[in-house]
């Protein structure tokens, strides 16, 4: 299952410039995103989470 939710990390870093909250936002919503699957699946044996080839580069 994929959650599609980048339109509420987009919507909840909307004019947010400071890149600590920025941080707590993205990871508040990525547990709260995680959660609502959780609940529609009913179970999971792991959790996979992807990234852009431009973050690995700048990491």
């Amino acid at each position: 299952r994929v959650a599609r939710a980048g339109g509420k990390f987009l919507k909840r870093l909307k004019e947010v410039s400071d890149p600590e909250r920025k941080r707590k936002i993205i990871g508040n919503t990525f547990v709260e995103v995680f959660q609502e699957s959780l609940k529609k699946i009913g179970h999971a044996k792991f959790l996979a989470q992807g990234t852009l080839y431009p973050d690995v580069i700048e990491s």
